[in-house]
């Protein structure tokens, strides 16, 4: 039987206009999902204030609407 090797590989390290510090991409990611539903906001307790995320965050370079 084949042994598959897994990898790890570190999110990036992105700066978080809204948070005024850097974040991992995927705290980035938990953030967007939250916005939309796919987690609940209380999964991401690093954002206080959820209107104004949803104002920042599609301004963000990050935002995966954008890429």
């Amino acid at each position: 039987m084949d042994k598959k090797k897994i990898i790890c590989v570190p999110d990036e390290i992105w700066k978080c206009p809204m948070l005024h510090r850097e974040i991992p991409e995927g705290l980035c990611v938990d953030i967007y999902e939250a916005m939309y539903g796919g987690l609940k906001k209380s999964a991401v307790p690093e954002v206080k204030d959820w209107e104004k995320a949803s104002k920042m965050c599609p301004e963000c370079p990050y935002y995966f609407e954008k890429s």
